[in-house]
C-alpha cells in the first residue's frame, strides 16, 4: 500500500489522484489495497483513481465485479483474524519474556466495520438469523401472537414471512365472545 507516514504520529496521508493514469492499469492496485482494506474510497484514491471511477467499472466491467467481491470477500477474512486475534487477546511479556498479563482492547469499531462488511454473519442478518432458529424447536415452527383485548375482527398471518420454507397461511376470525388474548401458531 502507496501512503506517506508521519514520523511523529499515526497519521498517514491519503496520495492525491493521479491525472495521469494507464486505462485499466490502476485495476490491480485498487483490488490489492481493496483487499487489505475493505476501504473503497481509500483504494480507489491509492490506485490513483476516483471512487466514482471504481463504481462506474464495477457497473460496466463484469470480470472487475467479480474481481472487487473476491477483494471483498480477502477484506471480511482479515477482519476475521482481527476478531479473533482481540478474542483471545495477546500474552503480554517483560524482558525476560515472562508472561505478565493480556491485552484488552476496545472492538466497538471492529463490531461496526465486521457487521457492515459481513451483516449476514454479524449484522442484524445475524440477529434475524437466530431469532428464528430460536423459533423452530423439533422440526416444528411455532409463533405467539399476542392479541389486544377484546380483538373483533379477522385477521390473516402468512407464515412464510416469518419462516420461508413455510408454506402455511392462518386466517382467524374472533367474535365478540371467544377472543384468547393469545394465539398459538403451529406447523411442521
Amino acid at each position: 500500500m502507496t501512503g506517506i507516514s508521519s514520523n511523529n504520529s499515526n497519521i498517514e496521508l491519503i496520495p492525491k489522484p493521479q491525472s495521469h493514469i494507464v486505462p485499466g492499469a490502476w485495476k490491480k492496485q485498487f483490488l490489492e489495497t481493496y483487499a487489505e482494506t475493505g476501504n473503497k474510497t481509500f483504494s480507489a484514491l491509492n490506485a490513483g483513481v476516483t471512487v466514482r471511477t471504481v463504481y462506474n467499472h464495477i457497473h460496466s466491467d463484469k470480470e472487475f465485479a467479480t474481481n472487487v467481491e473476491v477483494a471483498k470477500q480477502n477484506a471480511i477474512m482479515v477482519l476475521h483474524q482481527e476478531a479473533w486475534r482481540r478474542a483471545m487477546g495477546e500474552d503480554i511479556h517483560d524482558a525476560e519474556g515472562e508472561v505478565i498479563g493480556r491485552t484488552r482492547t476496545s472492538d466497538k469499531l471492529l463490531i461496526f466495520l465486521l457487521s457492515s462488511m459481513s451483516p449476514a454473519d454479524y449484522g442484524h442478518g445475524a440477529i434475524a438469523a437466530e431469532q428464528q432458529r430460536n423459533n423452530i424447536v423439533d422440526g416444528q415452527a411455532q409463533i405467539k401472537i399476542t392479541l389486544p383485548e377484546n380483538f373483533r375482527g379477522k385477521f390473516t398471518l402468512g407464515v412464510e414471512n416469518v419462516f420461508p420454507d413455510a408454506s402455511v397461511v392462518v386466517d382467524a376470525e374472533f367474535s365478540d365472545v371467544d377472543t384468547p388474548s393469545e394465539l398459538q401458531v403451529s406447523s411442521e
